[in-house]
């Protein structure tokens, strides 16, 4: 299915949004350009990936946060810039390298909405993890100390429905899935180093 077309700075050459990816072919479509990257060498600027940002970019505001897991990090100064929510499978080893380096942050609050899309046993654990006495702790629990959560005999399976439409209206295919304060979408367990650079450069 094709998102949207539009034309780039490269003359004949127009830009194709197919799901997540961008493609580019030619005005008449009759050649096709695949798995590459628009770079302007003048700039330097990688273009595919700004138009990307745009793409993906959400009003941060409108994500529905009483679905959601906060934990704090850190001292809480309340800044509303170093807060960001993230998309997470429990069974996801990058999103439990992920945990491991928001432990470690300094100042931030964090928005966790389960997105178990790895499997059956993924979206039994994540409902655990919503029916327990304290969703927080169990999903730290979980993914710094791999610690399971409790047997509950509540049904969360209403809200694992919620979340799993959530990921899906935002084309999530993959966790973790990252988003600032001001929209900007960032994909995979990008290091502490990155994470605060791109927290300093919201306004």
């Amino acid at each position: 299915k094709v998102n949207s077309i539009q034309m780039t700075p490269l003359k004949n050459i127009v830009e194709v949004r197919v799901g997540n990816e961008l493609i580019y072919v030619d005005k008449t479509a009759s050649f096709l350009f695949v798995e590459g990257q628009m770079i302007s060498l003048k700039s330097g600027e990688n273009l595919t990936e700004v138009r990307k940002q745009e793409i993906f970019k959400i009003n941060f505001s409108s994500l529905p946060l009483d679905l959601a897991i906060k934990n704090q990090f850190g001292k809480n100064k309340k800044n509303p810039n170093r807060v960001i929510a993230v998309f997470e499978d429990p069974y996801c080893s990058y999103c439990r390298k992920f945990r491991l380096t928001l432990s470690e942050m300094q100042d931030l609050t964090v928005y966790t909405f389960l997105y178990p899309i790895l499997g059956e046993k993924s979206v039994v654990t994540s409902e655990k993890i919503l029916c327990s006495e304290n969703p927080a702790k169990a999903w730290e629990d979980l993914m710094i100390d791999e610690i399971g959560p409790d047997k509950s005999n509540s049904d969360c399976s209403s809200s694992i429905e919620k979340l799993l439409k959530l990921g899906k209206k935002f084309n999530i295919e993959a966790t973790p899935t990252i988003y600032l304060s001001n929209g900007v979408r960032i994909s995979g367990a990008i290091s502490k180093k990155i994470l605060n650079r791109e927290l300093d450069k919201i306004k």
